[in-house]
């Protein structure tokens, strides 16, 4: 929408935190978030963020910046 305000944007991630997840697929989780938040830049999403292996967790949610969204992921970052 140009010129005019922006719409809302709510978004959800369910980030897989399980042992069956490679050294490969982490990294490429990480640069997936790092992109993610370049493309934010100047908008106010709210996120919910979830992390699933054993057990699902909401780890987040939220309502702000791309500040906030990285707090969010690195409540619970793949190992």
């Amino acid at each position: 929408m140009s010129g005019g305000t922006p719409c809302p944007l709510d978004l959800v991630f369910a980030l897989d935190v399980s042992g069956s997840m490679t050294q490969a697929e982490m990294e490429l989780l990480e640069k997936a978030i790092a992109t993610f938040k370049e493309h934010l830049s100047g908008q106010r999403p709210r996120v919910t963020v979830i992390s699933f292996g054993m057990r699902v967790k909401i780890v987040a949610v939220i309502y702000g910046g791309p500040n906030k969204i990285e707090k969010a992921f690195a409540g619970d970052r793949p190992r």
